[in-house]
């Protein structure tokens, strides 16, 4: 199940039971942001935590992540209306 709604400071989440949930702000990036943001939770269908594990699922799929994630705590304060 995925849904989109508010979620105070995160960009989105994945429950322990396969549930997703996006931030109502990601409408407000680019393609490349939201391509960052679902591979990240998708990721932790395997990994339900930020270990290094997890990031090298991340890195497999998306090998340019860091500067992803760089624009997102750079630029996220910039979003909020």
């Amino acid at each position: 199940m995925m849904d989109i709604r508010e979620l105070g400071n995160r960009w989105a989440a994945c429950s322990p039971s396969g549930n997703l949930a996006f931030h109502l702000k990601c409408m407000m990036t680019s393609q490349t942001i939201i391509d960052y943001i679902v591979v990240h939770e998708l990721c932790h269908f395997y990994h339900l935590n930020h270990t290094a594990a997890f990031w090298n699922e991340v890195d497999k799929v998306m090998p340019d992540y860091a500067s992803r994630k760089d624009w997102l705590r750079f630029n996220s304060a910039a979003l909020d209306v």
